[in-house]
């Protein structure tokens, strides 16, 4: 991912940035924020070098939606993509191994 300074907007301290990426054809960008961090706090208006994150969202796009599917929650977070029950039963055996390691410390 790359975000661009376009220049601030109607406050010098609102920049506006512009994201592009290169993804596969299932996915797109939603929506983006650049978050960058002040030299002595988050506040700050000097902003440190190589200090900005960027946090964003994937959207699956018609083709993304025809390979995975649309589920009924918008929230992809919440969605199995057919995750097989041997997975499922390897990540179920690892949780009790480490809750029980947990106990025993």
């Amino acid at each position: 991912m790359r975000c661009k300074n376009q220049g601030s907007d109607y406050d010098t301290e609102d920049i506006q940035w512009t994201c592009t990426a290169s993804l596969p054809s299932e996915f797109k960008l939603g929506s983006t924020e650049v978050i960058c961090e002040g030299y002595e706090s988050s506040g700050d208006p000097y902003v440190l070098k190589g200090s900005c994150g960027v946090e964003y969202r994937l959207l699956l796009t018609k083709i993304g939606e025809g390979k995975y599917g649309r589920g009924a929650k918008s929230n992809t977070y919440d969605t199995d993509y057919g995750e097989s029950s041997q997975s499922k039963l390897g990540a179920v055996l690892f949780g009790l191994v480490f809750i029980g390691i947990l106990g025993w410390i």
